[in-house]
């Protein structure tokens, strides 16, 4: 046992960078006799009513006590002295929690039960700064939820509003913590980071009963807490107990017992007023089911927990969109008729709709599309997340999780198309791993160290249709006939800009260590952590060409209309290899004010061109350290002091030649510089990387909590703190 501790030990003293992430709770408080005289030397314990996880401690001469790093869960509390009866209190610990009981002993021959508190989440916190909130295994277990999604409740929470970009999936946890941005929300899964980088959302998802519970800390956080302004969203995972427990479930929605939507009424009033058909009531199905098991290995000692989710979502939805009649395409150029009969040809349940009395050139067409119409995307998901914990010692406690889910969303859920071969999906494969050792070095002096590797992998293909062009109305916007769109061939057809094939897998190495250290009314935390994450993407950008008919801000009625007409464009944009020609070398001359292009370093390609590379491959070493100190100054009277030191390490491809940034030149004032900035390449860079190095990201937190009559009935807080985000 002592190798591998010492293994763990040298992965973090190596690192020369650190930060810590704390998913343990701990108790604090005073001990005093009957008079209120506080009672030094008193030993207190805290022993899990679940595991029998223990943890032990004696008061200092001012009778107060800290139990640190304990897991989430219900324990009891004793404290005993000579010449004392022991009191027992059953308390409940949270995730990152602090909670203060006071305990006193009487001269009573006969054990007393005290009092019992069911939840830390009830009282008024007189310990800490923090404004956070628990959601627990209870409230998760019986408040509804359309999804089953855990992250759904973090709008339980105060000083939380929605996400106008959309629910969970959107960044974050879909929420503004705070009136920030969503994304300024770090996710955090065991304690370890739990966030897909490049979207800045939840990486890991997992099923709703394997969560024991989480903390929103929406203000006054720690600084052991890092890379996030907003807020904090901290889950823990459910361990096995003593006893088995399992359960087999299925949840199952159907459209039948659900209103048509906002969308569908909409359309159908559109319809009814064009004298078109009206749409039939969209179907959806949800069915979302699995098992739960947990117990014993060997009974205080070893544990395990189990649990696995199936989702299956079937649901279709009808979208309209108008499309060139066929009498009009006969009237064009032999361009346009031969683009049409390659890539225009609609797809199977489309129907042809009026011809609009405005634009007879078009007429309306319904399509059926895989959409979420009330249940979420149509999909076929499965979660699970299996965990051990393992009491090696009174000392030394280990864990370990492997946690994965695989989504495969149906074609047309990303981007969809009235023709044939352009309906695209999503598939996505999550796995995380964690191993967690904590050891007591003494009572006083507690080392928690986590090692976690994630892997997240994201991406939308094509479909049927090959690479080939898409056709717009013009680069920015989508034309309207009714207030539906006009849509022509292609990929992403309603979505200029956006490109497939996109996605890639993303790995992220975790390396933590936490040192809590307990001396006489202060509690001191320091440690840290070193993250690299390695991002391999693949973003199709113009690999389908686009193609304009229009000018943007023109009338494609007119000219664009005319294009259409005669077979000719108004632009083409297509991806090709630069050959190193990009940047190019331009001079600027200060005495004239002209910019002239070198021509011994012409932006002129050898012709034929060939695609570029679409895929890149990124690396960031990220890292930060931190020390924070409570310091109990009176039993009533808290304070909190810390430094935290935050990096964010530069990208670096794989291939230096293939990234670039603009640098700004010389000159006098800013403008000039900019005038005389180029674009260059990483190895030509003038600060030695894409971007410089900020290595002066110090971050002070400081805070107070007082309760002001000393019966935990009423508290005063306040903080300030320094935050820095990616």
């Amino acid at each position: 046992m002592k190798r591998v501790y010492f293994l763990f030990a040298a992965v973090f003293f190596i690192s020369v960078f650190a930060f810590g992430q704390i998913d343990t709770g701990r108790v604090t408080g005073v001990v005093s006799d009957a008079t209120g005289a506080v009672v030094g030397e008193a030993s207190v314990s805290a022993v899990n009513t679940d595991t029998g996880l223990t943890r032990l401690t004696t008061t200092d001469a001012n009778g107060s006590y800290t139990l640190a790093d304990l897991p989430a869960g219900n324990y009891k509390l004793t404290a005993a002295a000579s010449g004392f009866s022991a009191a027992n209190q059953i308390v409940t610990v949270s995730i990152g929690g602090s909670l203060a009981v006071d305990i006193k002993l009487s001269v009573q021959s006969a054990v007393t039960s005290v009092q019992v508190v069911e939840a830390n989440t009830a009282l008024v916190n007189t310990d800490s700064p923090e404004v956070a909130q628990v959601v627990d295994s209870k409230q998760l277990r019986n408040l509804p939820s359309l999804t089953r999604n855990a992250y759904d409740f973090v709008q339980l929470s105060g000083n939380v509003t929605g996400d106008p970009n959309g629910s969970t999936n959107a960044n974050g946890v879909g929420v503004a913590i705070n009136g920030g941005r969503s994304a300024s929300t770090e996710i955090l899964l065991d304690g370890v980071e739990n966030v897909n980088l490049f979207g800045a959302n939840v990486g890991q998802t997992i099923p709703l009963d394997a969560v024991e519970e989480y903390r929103i800390i929406t203000n006054g956080f720690s600084s052991e807490y890092g890379r996030a302004s907003g807020g904090i969203v901290n889950l823990a995972t459910r361990s096995g107990s003593n006893k088995f427990h399992g359960s087999v479930y299925e949840y199952n929605r159907i459209s039948a017992l659900a209103a048509n939507t906002y969308q569908e009424n909409a359309v159908n009033y559109i319809n009814k007023l064009n004298g078109a058909p009206l749409n039939p009531s969209d179907h959806f199905t949800r069915n979302q089911f699995g098992y739960a098991i947990g117990g014993p290995v060997l009974r205080d000692k070893v544990f395990f927990f189990s649990n696995t989710e199936w989702i299956r979502v079937r649901s279709t939805g009808t979208q309209q969109a108008y499309v060139p009649t066929q009498d009009f395409l006969a009237t064009t150029a032999s361009n346009t008729q031969n683009f049409f009969a390659q890539f225009g040809k609609l797809k199977p349940g489309a129907v042809l709709g009026a011809v609009s009395t405005d634009q007879p050139q078009f007429q309306s067409v319904a399509f059926p599309v895989a959409a979420d119409e009330g249940a979420g995307n149509p999909q076929n998901t499965w979660e699970t997340l299996n965990r051990f914990d393992w009491n090696i010692s009174d000392k030394t406690t280990l864990f370990g999780r492997y946690g994965l889910d695989s989504l495969d969303l149906a074609k047309g859920t990303v981007t969809y198309s009235p023709f044939n071969g352009y309906d695209t999906g999503e598939t996505d494969y999550n796995q995380a791993m964690l191993i967690s050792l904590t050891h007591l070095f003494t009572p006083n002096f507690i080392s928690a160290t986590k090692a976690s590797y994630n892997r997240f992998n994201q991406y939308q293909g094509l479909s049927t249709a090959p690479i080939g062009p898409t056709l717009y109305s013009n680069g920015t916007t989508l034309n309207s006939i009714n207030n539906i769109h006009v849509v022509f061939p292609g990929y992403s057809a309603y979505t200029p800009g956006n490109s497939v094939p996109f996605g890639g897998p993303q790995n992220l190495y975790e390396f933590n260590e936490d040192l809590i250290w307990t001396k006489r009314a202060h509690s001191i935390r320091f440690g840290g952590t070193f993250i690299q994450l390695r991002d391999n993407r693949v973003f199709g950008a113009y690999e389908n060409s686009v193609m304009t008919l229009a000018q943007t801000g023109g009338s494609f009625f007119t000219a664009g209309l005319q294009n259409l007409v005669n077979g000719q464009l108004y632009q083409f944009q297509g991806a090709v290899n630069p050959q190193g020609k990009f940047p190019c070398n331009y001079t600027y001359d200060a005495s004239t004010g002209i910019t002239t292009q070198n021509v011994t370093d012409a932006c002129t390609l050898t012709l034929p061109v060939g695609p570029p590379s679409f895929e890149r491959q990124n690396t960031f070493n990220d890292g930060s350290w931190y020390v924070q100190d409570t310091w109990k100054v009176r039993p009533n009277v808290s304070l909190t002091a810390g430094l935290r030191w935050e990096y964010y390490g530069v990208q670096h491809n794989s291939n230096p030649n293939l990234e670039s940034n603009f640098f700004l030149g010389t000159g006098s004032t800013l403008f000039e510089r900019i005038r005389n900035g180029q674009v260059l390449t990483t190895p030509n860079s003038p600060v030695g990387g894409l971007i410089g190095q900020k290595k002066k990201n110090f971050a002070p937190r400081l805070g107070f909590a007082w309760d002001v009559l000393g019966d935990g009935k009423w508290s005063v807080r306040g903080g300030y703190g320094i935050s820095y985000e990616r």
